[in-house]
């Protein structure tokens, strides 16, 4: 509907003359302004309906639609002095046509716009008022300089009466005379309207006093003159009826349409000329003195406007400087200031010299106080949206542990993560719900695999001791097959399927790690590898039982990595410090006991460090593969 008024507006400026839809481009820029009060409305609605859940509420638009240079220009058009044949529509007849629209515009319900498709349209409508101000400006500056020409023009006819009734002898030559000038009066046009009256009797005594003359001269009969007095007194009665007239716009138009029937009446009879014109000018002074008073009653009821407005101005600035720290409270005093709002729709224009700057207060209060809620809603925003990401790592880290069963490490994890939602504060409504409901289903998912899990934790635990038992029986009867490498990688599958069996009664936990450990160590020996591989070869089984943990593998495995790198730098170091001090020793012939010392320690050193070297290759290619 508001695309549709725009567009409208847009024919009526590109496609007609000005001075052809002054009144309708007035009718629909009400209908677009009604419009967008509506939809900013709805707007303001849908964005508290949003922010309800999280405890705010959302902006509501500034009063800028209601402003602006073109609904000044506008109303100052409508308010000014009645000219000739340009009368405005009655307030009586307005009301009901904006009742009317707004009961349409209620019952359309229109969407709701987006603040970015308002801003698009206010900008648009302003504008297209901008042009069209810019051209009935001009058009009125025409209109002036037109109606100054006119009345001069209209001089001149007077003058021309005048010289047909004083100068012209032939009277077939002073009726053609006539005529032309009666035509060339009535195809002037309007001129000023302060100078009308006093033109137009000037005229109608010239015309009458022609018609008098014609009349006598052409020897008209009692009859005709008659019938023109019928046709005056007709006019007196219809003036007087006029009177009484509920619609000023129709009075305006028909005070001065009887006014013109009654110059063209015609010549009455002498006796009955006085009379007849008194009654007329009586009735027709009766009409003007009744728009005379309606107008002074408008400016009376102006003024009071006024004195109305000046005290929502003052509200409003007293509103627009409080300390608001709470969106309660925004939205409490949101609906103070769209009261004030709807209160000076209500009130109707001030005088003319004030009315602008009362409206550029109000206008100015209201929208600082919505800058400043947008302002700070738009913090709280930003806080919502950290929330939000907070909220988003603790669902990640949830995650992670949701199928653990290594229970104590990740019960802690998990309370710890419900703590830490607690911290994060709210997000915006539409993400908080739906957060909370997937971090709420991670956290029961994890706690009613526990429960079950406890359930029947005893049976478990002596199936897992027995799993555990068998697999330290296949270890003692491991035969090695002549392969190194082939049979290294079978002894590390029962470091991880040791592993992955479970746990077991705390009781048996020691006694079954040492007697793992004793059929490992037996089954190396039977490869006959020195102690040096022996060492790789636990710590190679060490590594893959981190990989197959289920959580937090790589930060494990590069820590490992950190601290095996650390030994071996500092085994390297120590490598230097006995080899420095070893130069020092001067020994003539025969061994020292301290030199020899030395030196088992530094073979020593080089065991560790290769050891370490082949632990660093393990623990690299684990990274690689994590």
């Amino acid at each position: 509907m508001k695309a549709e008024l725009i567009k409208k507006l847009e024919e009526l400026l590109r496609d007609k003359p000005i001075s052809e839809i002054i009144e309708e481009v007035h009718h629909v820029e009400d209908q677009i302004r009604a419009a967008l009060e509506e939809a900013r409305h709805r707007h303001l609605e849908a964005e508290e309906e949003l922010h309800e859940g999280s405890g705010e509420e959302a902006p509501a638009e500034s009063l800028s639609v209601q402003g602006g240079a073109g609904a000044d220009e506008k109303e100052a058009g409508r308010t000014e002095p009645v000219k000739e044949k340009e009368m405005e529509s009655a307030a009586p007849e307005k009301e009901a046509e904006e009742a009317q629209e707004e009961s349409t515009t209620e019952s359309e319900k229109p969407a709701v716009m987006t603040a970015e498709e308002l801003e698009v349209m206010e900008r648009r409508f302003k504008e297209l008022m901008g042009i069209f101000n810019d051209r009935l400006e001009k058009y009125k500056a025409h209109v002036r300089e037109e109606e100054e020409k006119n009345y001069e023009e209209k001089k001149k006819v007077i003058e021309g009466l005048r010289e047909i009734i004083t100068g012209e002898q032939n009277i077939g030559q002073a009726i053609n005379k006539f005529r032309t000038l009666q035509r060339k009066w009535k195809n002037i046009g309007n001129v000023p309207a302060s100078k009308y009256r006093e033109l137009q009797s000037e005229y109608s005594f010239e015309v009458e006093r022609f018609n008098y003359t014609l009349s006598i001269i052409k020897g008209l009969k009692e009859l005709d003159l008659q019938k023109n007095l019928e046709k005056k007194q007709k006019l007196v009665e219809h003036m007087k009826a006029l009177a009484g007239e509920k619609s000023i716009k129709r009075m305006e138009m028909m005070v001065k349409s009887y006014q013109e029937e009654w110059e063209e009446a015609g010549p009455v009879p002498q006796e009955k000329w006085e009379e007849v014109r008194d009654a007329f000018r009586e009735a027709t002074h009766k009409v003007y003195e009744h728009l005379r008073q309606h107008y002074d009653q408008l400016r009376e009821k102006q003024i009071e406007n006024l004195e109305k407005k000046k005290v929502l101005v003052k509200k409003a600035e007293e509103i627009s400087g409080l300390n608001l720290q709470s969106p309660k409270k925004w939205t409490k005093h949101s609906r103070e200031i769209q009261k004030l709002q709807a209160e000076w729709r209500s009130i109707g224009r001030a005088p003319q010299a004030q009315n602008d700057e009362v409206w550029e207060a109000f206008r100015t209060a209201c929208n600082k106080f919505f800058d400043r809620k947008k302002a700070y809603f738009k913090e709280l925003g930003d806080v919502r949206n950290r929330s939000k990401e907070k909220k988003e790592e603790i669902i990640r880290k949830a995650l992670e542990w949701k199928d653990s069963e290594d229970w104590k490490p990740a019960t802690e994890a998990i309370i710890k993560l419900q703590a830490a939602w607690k911290e994060a504060g709210p997000a915006e409504r539409k993400d908080e719900q739906r957060l909370w409901t997937e971090f709420r289903g991670i956290c029961d998912d994890f706690f009613e695999r526990k429960k079950k899990y406890f359930a029947g934790i005893d049976e478990r635990y002596k199936e897992n001791l027995a799993a555990k038992e068998a697999l330290i029986k296949e270890i003692e009867s491991f035969e090695p097959a002549g392969d190194k490498k082939a049979d290294l990688e079978r002894l590390g599958t029962f470091t991880m399927r040791w592993k992955s069996i479970g746990h077991i009664p705390k009781k048996r936990m020691d006694e079954m790690n040492r007697l793992f450990r004793k059929a490992l160590d037996g089954a190396y020996n039977k490869m006959g590898l020195k102690e040096e591989e022996k060492r790789v070869a636990r710590y190679k089984n060490k590594i893959e039982g981190m990989l197959s943990a289920r959580q937090s593998r790589s930060h494990d495995l590069r820590a490992e990595q950190r601290a095996l790198k650390e030994r071996l730098r500092m085994t390297r170091e120590l490598i230097r410090q006995y080899e420095t001090n070893i130069s020092f020793f001067t020994v003539a012939s025969g061994s020292s006991p301290l030199l020899d010392e030395a030196k088992k320690k530094i073979e020593k050193a080089r065991q560790e460090a290769l050891i370490a070297e082949e632990k660093l290759k393990v623990i690299e290619k684990a990274i690689k593969s994590a």
